[in-house]
């Protein structure tokens, strides 16, 4: 109905192959629009396209497959109203980038697209999807939902998930029946059964139980027995590699709790604003180090004192120490060398994967980087990948010291 109201003539429908488009899109198209639609397997322009006819003229819908690259740069040559994309996960995103580069020009542009769960590292959730939002009465899953708050969201998309309850073709008998054709707990069952976001490798932590995320006001309730910092450091302006921030707090009863980060990359623009001062990217050593300082002065009032911060990368720690004695700060610096050669990798996930088990491991809902990163954590050739661990890594670097106060 979009291209039936709209007054642009040039729309597009595509799909991983034409023929995928046509199994699966037109069929639609023809059981709503009848003879109002006609389906040129070989268009007037070239290749398959759709001859709309509306009160607005006759529109023409190009139906091509985004694996065909020389097919869609010719189509995303022109202007266009919009379009349905179908699977959109598993385009390429250059072609998902042209698309949507076409659309710039146009008031009121109209894009529907399907996707199937996929890797949540995936740029398009990213760019795109993860800017979406549902409905007020619409219920999306929990963790979904914990990944698109990590975008900012884009005015007027929306987002819907269907699962089986869905679909007025599954009839309970067949809902269970396809239960049951998945070992519970694979990437199958989780993608194709739960209708969640997974990555097809072995994931070291998984997805979170609702009990490990806690509100502030939650957290608040719990008697500390000392208050930890550390920061994770990466300068380079070329990588998704990140700057991390991180305070937590171990409890009298053997929780730690993550209690707050920021997280920055020198690729992107970002300006961090603590207080009355405002810092934007890149960041330097020294810009690091006064984050730092703002950061702990902040959590050190609302939570309680952190006696050190465990600071990754020589350098940074070098400048920490000169700005301490500069300025008379109190946070003591401590080169995260001298701790994380205490514990390997992989022994800290079997620290934090225990702790989660007995409940001795808890995350503000504010920490989304941190939810993130342990629900996206993977084994790569059966060790822990060097990826999806900067804010991991820097947690790892609060408690490893104090490992014996955490847990049962």
């Amino acid at each position: 109905m979009k291209v039936y109201d709209s007054d642009v003539k040039y729309w597009a429908m595509a799909a991983r192959d034409v023929g995928a488009a046509e199994r699966n899109l037109l069929p639609l198209i023809n059981n709503q629009f009848g003879d109002m639609v006609t389906y040129f397997k070989q268009g007037i322009s070239g290749g398959a396209q759709l001859r709309f006819k509306s009160p607005n003229g006759t529109k023409v819908i190009y139906v091509f497959g985004f694996e065909d690259a020389s097919r869609w740069k010719v189509v995303l040559g022109g202007t266009l109203g919009g379009g349905f994309i179908d699977e959109a996960n598993i385009a390429s995103m250059d072609f998902i980038r042209e698309y949507f580069g076409r659309l710039v020009t146009i008031d009121n542009p109209y894009t529907c697209m399907t996707l199937n769960p996929d890797d949540p590292e995936k740029e398009i959730y990213k760019e795109y999807i993860n800017k979406c939002r549902p409905l007020e009465n619409i219920e999306i899953p929990d963790t979904i939902a914990r990944e698109q708050e990590t975008c900012i969201a884009n005015e007027n998309w929306r987002y819907w998930h269907f699962t089986f309850k869905d679909n007025p073709l599954m009839t309970q008998d067949k809902i269970d029946r396809a239960m049951r054709t998945f070992v519970e707990g694979t990437i199958y069952y989780i993608t194709k059964i739960l209708g969640l976001r997974a990555k097809s490798i072995d994931l070291i932590f998984g997805q979170l139980s609702q009990d490990v995320i806690i509100t502030k006001e939650q957290a608040k309730k719990y008697k500390y027995a000392r208050f930890v910092s550390a920061i994770d450091t990466s300068y380079s302006n070329k990588t998704d590699d990140t700057i991390v921030w991180g305070f937590g707090g171990i409890t009298t009863d053997g929780i730690y709790v993550r209690l707050n980060e920021m997280v920055a990359n020198n690729r992107d623009k970002k300006t961090i604003l603590i207080g009355k001062k405002a810092y934007s990217t890149p960041f330097a050593a020294s810009d690091v180090c006064e984050i730092a300082h703002a950061f702990l002065e902040k959590n050190n009032k609302e939570w309680g004192f952190a006696r050190d911060i465990i600071i990754d990368g020589p350098a940074t720690v070098q400048e920490y120490d000169k700005m301490k004695r500069a300025n008379g700060w109190l946070n003591h610096g401590v080169n995260a060398n001298s701790i994380k050669s205490h514990v390997k990798v992989i022994d800290r996930c079997i620290f934090v994967n225990s702790w989660l088990a007995q409940g001795k491991y808890k995350i503000i809902n504010t920490c989304k980087e941190h939810i993130h990163e342990l629900e996206n954590y993977s084994f790569v050739k059966g060790m822990p990948e060097d990826s999806n661990n900067h804010t991991i890594d820097e947690a790892s670097y609060e408690w490893i010291p104090y490992r014996d106060k955490v847990g049962i």
